[in-house]
């Protein structure tokens, strides 16, 4: 989706976003063409209105203007030349040599055809006027100023091909990072799980290590689809949550107090998926299972002014001096740059007393 920006963005939506792109291109194409045009009609009439006020000349600007703007549509009629010849035969190595030529005929085609287009519109016009006589004196003044606007539409084909390209190695890259990052979660989040139900069996409850191994198979269903997006509404993301939080409760029966807070308009906003497990895992491991007696996480969900703000706090004895080290906050930061870039904040914070607070913002984007 633009490392920086809002680098990459990817969800339930994106086919049929691309699809409507592609559906869309070529009136894009086509509009963008007959702006163009049109406004190098206009263009040319100005600076013939220009030079007659400069020589002392009448000036017509109902004529001048319909002949010019003419004349930029027969030239734009003609760019689907350029634009086959530039996808069909593109000029890079090591076949420029044999390239050069053909765009070369095809430049001259192009300008050819735009003198011929004009002589006959001229004669149409002009009945008195010779075919021949007309172009061979539009040719002798405009063969070469076609050949380069051939040339210049050759030119902007490729330059937009190639940005284009260098996009989708961008995109491609920044998909292969994301998708390293959030692999590094699942056999973190895996070992910590597995590592609280080996407590239920040491204790040989074997009902609990029962329930608690049917939801790890759920969550493990999750993170291993790999056809997961790399965001998810807040309401899929809260749900898989919920299961590791159902598998926490298990353990550690009323020591652990949840408490949500969360608003339910902002359920069908978008979330980079994995985003709210290891923060309360974070805050389970580091917060209530460090301490002796009764402890609490605290989920909250918010919206305001095209931002949603996440926010997930516990009772425990707060960050160390340098918090974010470890792999949960660390990849959960750097999933966040990667994916907004400068638009996203990431706060963790000691409360007073006792108790930590991990604060992200975000763009409040809607899933469809």
């Amino acid at each position: 989706m633009v490392v920086g920006r809002s680098a990459y963005r990817r969800d339930e939506t994106g086919a049929c976003y691309s699809a409507s792109v592609h559906a869309r291109k070529p009136f894009l194409v086509a509009g963008l063409v007959a702006g163009c045009a049109t406004l190098w009609g206009a263009g040319e009439t100005v600076q013939y209105y220009l030079r007659s006020r400069l020589w002392g000349q009448p000036f017509a600007w109902g004529g001048s203007l319909s002949e010019n703007i003419l004349t930029s549509f027969v030239l734009a009629a003609l760019t689907p030349i350029a634009f086959f010849m530039s996808r069909r035969f593109r000029l890079e190595r090591p076949l420029l040599r044999r390239r050069l030529p053909l765009h070369a005929v095809a430049g001259l085609a192009y300008a050819l055809a735009a003198v011929m287009t004009m002589a006959a519109l001229i004669v149409v016009r002009k009945p008195d006027l010779a075919f021949e006589l007309m172009a061979w004196k539009l040719g002798t003044f405009y063969v070469l100023f076609y050949f380069a606007i051939y040339w210049a539409i050759v030119g902007a084909t490729h330059a937009a091909h190639y940005h284009g390209e260098a996009q989708a190695r961008e995109e491609r890259l920044v998909r292969q990072r994301l998708e390293v990052l959030r692999g590094k979660l699942n056999p973190h989040f895996l070992f910590n799980t597995l590592n609280a139900i080996s407590t239920l069996a040491l204790k040989r409850d074997h009902e609990r290590v029962a329930q608690s191994l049917g939801l790890l198979g759920d969550m493990l269903r999750a993170t291993l689809d790999d056809s997961l997006p790399q965001e998810i509404p807040l309401a899929r993301e809260l749900d898989f949550m919920d299961k590791y939080l159902a598998i926490q409760a298990i353990r550690f029966g009323d020591r652990l107090r949840v408490e949500r807070h969360i608003d339910a308009g902002v359920l069908d906003a978008l979330v980079p998926s994995m985003l709210l497990q290891p923060l309360v895992e974070n805050a389970i491991v580091h917060g209530v299972a460090a301490k002796p007696g009764d402890g609490w996480v605290k989920i909250e969900t918010a919206a305001a002014n095209g931002r949603l703000l996440l926010t997930v706090s516990d009772s425990g004895s707060g960050f160390a001096p340098a918090p974010g080290n470890g792999i949960g906050l660390a990849n959960t930061r750097e999933r966040l740059a990667t994916l907004y870039g400068a638009s996203h904040r990431m706060a963790l914070q000691s409360l007073e007393g006792a108790g930590a607070r991990v604060e992200i913002e975000i763009p409040l984007r809607r899933s469809a």
